[in-house]
């Protein structure tokens, strides 16, 4: 699983792309946390 998560934060260079999945996961995590 780590060695997979560098693999992707090694491809995804661009800042954008990893804000982006960062404010997915918060979307994802937020109706979690809340139930």
């Amino acid at each position: 699983m780590i060695g997979r998560l560098n693999f992707t934060s090694q491809k995804l260079t661009n800042p954008g792309l990893i804000s982006a999945i960062y404010i997915l996961y918060i979307i994802l995590l937020i109706p979690i946390i809340k139930a």
